[in-house]
């Protein structure tokens, strides 16, 4: 029993990297460790054939590699939510010149399959989400230079930085901060930079004399419209969703 079940993890790693074209570039070197909880960056970056992941829990990497809002990521243990990682993985100098920033997310579904032996399956449920739309008057965003191998996404509290990123890496970042799924429905496929900035979820208000208190900010609804160009309408309905399958702590190398 044990031999058929080790058997069926190794095919299953063995069908995610099957799924990849034989000319598709992978990492070749990768080396995966524990967070330091007292670090306070987090992000991914990818760049020149090389991926650096800070502070990520195995649900972040997951929406990252599949394209997909991290509140559609159900199943798995419960460290896949809460136990953080920092990822560094590099494919070989020679095909760096190959790589797009599309390759990433094949490449670190490979990754994934092999470190921490992931496997998943896809199913729809029935669950509120939003959607992303562009809003009226059209998108206030630019394209990132063509010849840009870049693709970040950093963010605080109240301050978004982006850089090369296609709007499913914004829907993404959404779901998380509004812990609700996020669908891309802008019809935007090329990848922009653009930075957004927005009022504390709680935010503090001035008063002056008699006048009516005010938020310090934008909300992040307000904020996405008025800067970006983009808004957000509340749906319901059958989506997609990645279910874990099995998933082991990496080994720290």
């Amino acid at each position: 029993m044990r031999r058929a079940i080790v058997t069926y993890f190794v095919l299953a790693c063995s069908n995610v990297l099957a799924q990849l074209p034989s000319s598709q570039p992978r990492f070749e070197v990768s080396t995966v460790k524990p967070s330091d909880p007292q670090n306070t960056d987090s992000g991914r970056h990818m760049n020149n054939a090389r991926l650096a992941a800070t502070d990520q829990t195995l649900k972040e990497l997951i929406a990252f590699a599949y394209d997909i809002e991290i509140d559609r990521v159900f199943g798995g243990p419960n460290w896949v939510a809460s136990a953080k990682y920092d990822i560094v993985a590099k494919a070989q100098d020679d095909l760096g010149r190959r790589i797009r920033a599309a390759d990433y997310q094949p490449m670190t579904q490979a990754l994934l399959a092999e470190r921490f032996k992931l496997a998943i399956h896809r199913e729809n449920r029935e669950l509120p989400f939003y959607v992303l739309v562009v809003a009226k008057g059209g998108a206030k965003i630019r394209l990132a230079p063509a010849d840009s191998g870049s693709n970040s996404l950093n963010t605080n509290n109240t301050h978004l930085a982006a850089s090369g990123i296609p709007m499913s890496m914004l829907a993404n970042f959404l779901s998380r901060r509004l812990q609700r799924p996020v669908t891309d429905r802008t019809e935007l496929s090329g990848r922009y930079d653009f930075k957004l900035d927005w009022a504390p979820d709680s935010s503090p208000v001035v008063r002056d004399n008699d006048r009516a208190a005010e938020p310090l900010g934008p909300s992040l609804f307000t904020a996405l419209q008025e800067q970006l160009g983009l808004k957000l309408e509340a749906k319901k309905g059958p989506i997609e969703v990645i279910m874990i399958d099995h998933a082991e702590r990496p080994k720290e190398n």
